[in-house]
């Protein structure tokens, strides 16, 4: 390979490797919404059954604003930090095949 195509697979994959951080957190924010239920006291709460619990979280749940939902998504990604992580690898794949494809098919073998 010449270094014209090795700067352009590298070129490919810091931009890849950038959208790909970013992308799952903007799809939360944009996708996402954040509801908060009233704290309980213990002795209520071992009191009620799982399906009351449930009940209860239900009818006295309250969604929030939409700065204390962003101020939320870096709680919610540590705790599904997997699912993250996949999501980040697809779209390093998927950003990285397409602007390598772009960078590298403009160059062609002159003899």
């Amino acid at each position: 390979m010449d270094k014209e195509r090795i700067n352009k697979i590298i070129k490919s994959a810091i931009v890849a490797f950038t959208i790909a951080l970013f992308i799952p957190a903007i799809w939360v924010v944009i996708m996402g919404s954040t509801s908060h239920s009233p704290i309980i006291e213990k002795q209520q709460l071992e009191n009620m059954t799982i399906d009351e619990h449930q009940k209860w979280n239900q009818e006295n749940m309250k969604p929030v604003g939409f700065i204390e939902h962003i101020k939320g998504v870096p709680l919610f990604i540590s705790e599904h930090w997997r699912g993250y992580i996949q999501s980040s690898i697809i779209v390093f794949i998927i950003v990285f095949i397409l602007n390598s494809a772009y960078l590298i098919g403009g160059i062609r073998n002159e003899p």
